[in-house]
């Protein structure tokens, strides 16, 4: 008699997964929100997000304009798709950032433990400690202002979490 099939790991996680209804949500929107970054330059003319437009301006959301217009007349929406770009690479590099030294440290701690766990982790205690909208303004202020000094200190400022876990 031929033993019963098996699911694989990843057909069990997907099952799951498409049982969770918020988490299939949740990946619709992001997933959305990835087409909108990737092909910004074919859904939204790019003179939309700076080009003024004093008649079209404060106008609510109508066919025209989805998301209605600022106070220059520039739209929404495409302003908010442009500016998806640079949040999602900042999040993203940070993260990167932080998880690169996190674990890092966190596995020099925890592989020599003793003396270098304690230095480690005193140091990961001290950025704990201190308020991380301050901690991120320090650095900031240290480096000079500009996008990539931001998401440096993001990524610091979140690199204790990462290495506790580990």
């Amino acid at each position: 008699m031929p033993s019963p099939a098996r699911n694989s790991l990843a057909t069990d996680i997907v099952k799951r997964y498409l049982h969770n209804k918020a988490a299939v949500v949740g990946a619709v929107i992001l997933i959305v929100i990835l087409f909108g970054i990737i092909f910004a330059n074919l859904l939204v003319p790019s003179e939309l997000v700076t080009a003024y437009n004093t008649k079209a301006k404060l106008q609510t959301p109508n066919a025209e304009h989805w998301f209605g217009t600022d106070e220059l007349g520039r739209d929404i929406l495409s302003r908010i798709i442009y500016g998806a770009r640079i949040s999602m690479s900042v999040g993203l590099i940070a993260i990167c950032i932080s998880l690169i030294g996190g674990v890092a440290l966190g596995a020099i701690a925890g592989y020599y433990g003793g003396t270098a766990d304690n230095i480690i982790m005193r140091c990961m205690d001290v950025l704990l400690s201190i308020p991380t909208i301050l901690l991120n303004i320090s650095i900031v202020a240290a480096l000079g202002s500009g996008l990539q000094n931001v998401m440096i200190a993001i990524g610091v400022s979140s690199i204790p979490g990462y290495c506790r876990i580990v």
